[in-house]
Formats: structure tokens, sequence, C-alpha cells
């Protein structure tokens, strides 16, 4: 049996941007590239079936 592992990081936030660390309660939303980012992941990928 054959498996595909995908890596992929978050989208960006205001807080990656400006070298905030987030994290332990610091969770930033995603920004207007982060939310583009997302949407090509998303372009990309739909296809990808789960098991």
């Amino acid at each position: 049996m054959n498996k595909n592992i995908y890596i992929l990081r978050h989208g960006e936030t205001e807080n990656n941007r400006l070298a905030i660390v987030q994290g332990s309660g610091i969770d930033g939303t995603l920004n207007q590239k982060g939310e583009e980012q997302a949407k090509a992941f998303f372009q990309k990928y739909q296809e990808i079936q789960q098991n």
C-alpha cells in the first residue's frame, strides 16, 4: 500500500509578517495574503481523495 504525505504550513498572519512569535494563546487570524494562500492550496488540492 502506498501513502502520500503532504506537508504544508499555515497561511500568513499579520503577526507572522511582523515577525511576532505566536502560540500559547496568541493565535492571529489570516491576513489577506494568508487568505490567498489558503484559497490557492484548496484550488490545487481539492481533488485529493481522503481515505
